[in-house]
């Protein structure tokens, strides 16, 4: 899991960007004072309605995929994070979260990445199945097609 801490502000909140990937979870530990209750807010714009909020003790706040499923990749949000309990509550940290586009693995077999030649151009550009009496008939078997052969029972 990543993680990154922010210390937060006592005169008066401290400022940080924060980079989530959506579909990976992010802890955010909070230098200092780490027995303090705590609680992270995010919302669409400054000082708006919370679209989430997770509580927090020890200094620790885990922003688990399952809680951010709503928020858009490429887009950005304001965050607060609040110190202390409800009746002494402050604002102890602030700043912009950005949730960073990715694209998450499926689980894809390693040949089938050699396909496509990683991504990269001028890689196998059609697969084809014949048999082994067809493929020898090519003349030449051409650079971009992978050959598969069959044998026949």
């Amino acid at each position: 899991m990543r993680q990154i801490t922010i210390t937060p502000g006592l005169a008066r909140p401290s400022v940080a960007a924060i980079a989530l990937i959506r579909d990976e979870p992010l802890r955010i530990l909070m230098g200092g004072e780490a027995l303090a209750p705590y609680s992270f807010t995010l919302s669409q714009t400054e000082g708006g309605a919370p679209l989430v909020e997770i509580p927090a003790m020890a200094g620790i706040m885990d922003l688990e995929p399952a809680a951010m499923q709503a928020l858009g990749e490429g887009s950005t949000y304001f965050y607060n994070i609040w110190s202390g309990a409800a009746s002494a509550r402050f604002l102890c940290a602030k700043g912009m979260l950005t949730v960073v586009p990715s694209i998450v693995p499926t689980g894809a077999h390693f040949d089938t990445i050699m396909l496509n030649n990683f991504g990269q151009q001028g890689g196998v550009q059609k697969v084809v199945l014949l048999t082994r009496a067809q493929y020898e008939a090519l003349s030449p078997p051409d650079p971009d097609v992978l050959y598969f052969m069959r044998e026949l029972a």
